[in-house]
């Protein structure tokens, strides 16, 4: 009982190493390899679609497929072709179908030759003992399996709360962060102050432009916004170029709306059955156009003078009224001053 008592350790020790290690299986041939893939897939197979799937030749196949129908391992059907065909008939090769039980049970009672009806036989039960795991092996596997999940989920329930925890580089960075936002809003209470405590200050000659201003004089400048009302300097000229682009842009602009303006008034006076004059006047749509802002105009880009031609007024005579000549371009009324007429330029196109 001290003997016992005294070192539990070593006991447990014990028993843990004198566990029986399970004996390794050793390495399949090429025909048990051949007979594994056709038991385990449960399937017929042609010789090339069995050479496809264990990387073997036909030739070689064929050698082993004599071998295990002679063992009686392996069940052949032929399907010949069609009448008159040329084409070797198809052979179908699959495993000689036994369940595990009859395995067994043949391994145990049957080991003298005699074996089920249809040539499965002791032999067959030999070759597939190779193969197959027994009962008592696949249940050992089912409990290790099991043993090792429970293993597996546990060990994943004890990381998952370790995962969670940020590594050092994180918290470097996000303390970095937060310190970096503590730093912008202390500036932003400290420039609130200043601009507080600058506003309760009266002006001084400095900050006025009495004098060079000192450096609290800038500091309030800097924080008191420019007065928008302020007259700004006139913008520098433009560039021939820049300006003909320009003055083209708005000569598109006018006469696109212009053309949109008078194709709805046309077509409201359509729909209204009056004349677009009616139309464009007060009772309607009370627009201004350019005849009556302008009274006459000339569009350069096609020659055209619209509008109506204001007459001067003459003076009477003994030889009636007295004119100098139509009005127009150029022309002169009764006190010798030239009548000016609006020109609408053409686009340049040098631009």
């Amino acid at each position: 009982k001290e003997a016992s008592n005294a070192n539990p350790a070593s006991s447990i020790n014990a028993t843990v190493t004198t566990n029986p290690t399970p004996p390794k299986k050793k390495k399949r041939t090429f025909h048990d390899q051949i007979l594994y893939t056709m038991l385990t897939t449960c399937k017929p197979y042609t010789l090339k679609s069995l050479a496809k799937d264990t990387n073997t030749t036909v030739e070689g196949l064929r050698h082993a497929m004599l071998s295990f129908l002679d063992k009686k391992l392996v069940v052949c059907k032929e399907f010949p072709g069609k009448k008159g065909s040329t084409r070797e008939p198809k052979k179908l090769y699959w495993a000689n179908p036994m369940t595990l039980m009859e395995v067994e049970n043949g391994r145990g009672g049957s080991s003298g030759g005699k074996g089920k009806k249809g040539g499965g036989g002791g032999a067959v039960v030999k070759e597939l003992t190779k193969l197959l795991s027994t009962s008592a092996e696949i249940e050992e596997a089912r409990g290790s399996r099991q043993q090792l999940e429970r293993q597996h989920r546990a060990l994943q329930g004890e990381l998952t709360p370790l995962l969670a925890i940020p590594t050092m580089d994180e918290l470097d960075q996000q303390i970095s962060a937060e310190e970096q936002k503590l730093t912008e809003v202390q500036n932003e209470i400290q420039a609130v102050k200043d601009r507080m405590a600058n506003a309760s200050k009266p002006p001084s000659n400095s900050t006025l432009g009495g004098g060079r201003m000192s450096s609290g004089g800038y500091a309030a400048a800097a924080h008191h916004p420019p007065n928008r009302f302020q007259k700004r300097p006139p913008p520098k000229p433009l560039d021939p170029p820049t300006l003909k682009r320009k003055i083209n842009h708005m000569l598109g602009e006018y006469k696109t709306r212009k053309r949109k303006c008078m194709d709805f008034a046309e077509e409201l006076s359509e729909a209204m059955e009056k004349k677009t004059k009616d139309v464009l006047g007060e009772k309607v749509l009370g627009l201004d156009t350019d005849e009556m802002e302008w009274g006459c105009y000339e569009d350069e880009s096609t020659g055209k003078v619209f509008g109506t031609k204001t007459k001067p007024k003459g003076r009477g005579g003994l030889l009636g009224r007295k004119n100098n000549g139509p009005v127009g371009l150029g022309n002169k009324n009764n006190e010798g001053t030239e009548i000016s007429i609006v020109k609408i330029p053409a686009k340049y196109k040098d631009v």
